[in-house]
């Protein structure tokens, strides 16, 4: 799935101009730059770095080499490396739509979700019609739980007459979070917690998280939503907690 969305990024990328390049190639940098562009487009990950490294070294200020330096990183499974090097991008250009969108997909292969709306959220805003931003906040709201706004965000993918890589991830997406919608229908709207003994509830979905709270087993709360495989719910003193959805199920 990762090699799938670096080639959709790429191609989406190259034929909406949405991040066009904007030098002469016979600038040096900028010819680094597209043979980094070339390297990605082949997945040969290790050989974009190189291309992207070099045109840095050549021009410290060239937005572009740090976002497709970035994607490689991204690609490569690097996400929080890559996150610096969109970041950068920001920096340097703050119009530069696709770094926002591309940190945003990060942000969500760390399961930073919340973080990941922020900046999927200004690219859109800067570019209304950027198709993968609305495929990857698509994705975000998912792991949020927001089934329905991320339904939404994929027909937007599907009405945008993506490629045919795209087109079928944001049916495939779509048909899973009208799923979970019906699923949430048949529920009452309370979870409850099914594991014998002492059940942590946490403040984020991470393992490690602090505990807010400790359940006992038939003790139930108010669904607020799903991330990834937790489930928020409210706690009695208004705050929301995680639960891992082995641990808990919806009330019949």
């Amino acid at each position: 799935m990762k090699k799938i969305f670096c080639l959709v990024i790429l191609l989406i990328l190259l034929t909406n101009s949405a991040l066009a390049l904007e030098r002469p190639i016979a600038d040096e940098a900028a010819f680094y730059n597209a043979q980094a562009i070339a390297m990605i487009a082949e997945e040969l990950y290790i050989d974009a770095l190189r291309n992207s490294k070099r045109a840095i070294e050549t021009d410290p200020a060239y937005a572009e080499a740090y976002y497709y330096e970035g994607v490689a990183l991204s690609c490569l499974g690097y996400d929080e490396e890559a996150i610096a090097d969109f970041t950068k991008a920001i920096e340097l250009d703050m119009l530069l739509t696709a770094a926002y969108s591309s940190r945003g997909n990060s942000y969500n292969n760390l399961g930073r979700y919340a973080e990941a709306l922020v900046d999927l959220n200004l690219a859109i805003i800067l570019d209304p019609d950027f198709i993968m931003a609305y495929n990857n906040r698509g994705n975000s709201l998912f792991y949020l739980g927001r089934y329905t706004e991320a339904v939404a965000d994929y027909d937007r993918v599907l009405a945008l007459n993506p490629d045919e890589s795209l087109l079928t991830t944001a049916a495939i997406s779509k048909d899973i979070a009208l799923k979970q919608l019906r699923r949430m229908e048949k529920a009452t709207g309370k979870i409850v917690i099914t594991s014998p003994g002492s059940v942590n509830i946490r403040a984020d979905e991470n393992a490690e998280s602090e505990i807010l709270y400790r359940a006992q087993t038939g003790d139930v709360f108010e669904y607020l939503g799903q991330s990834n495989t937790s489930y928020m719910v409210a706690l009695p003193d208004g705050m929301i907690g995680y639960i891992s959805s082995g641990l808990a199920k919806f009330r019949e």
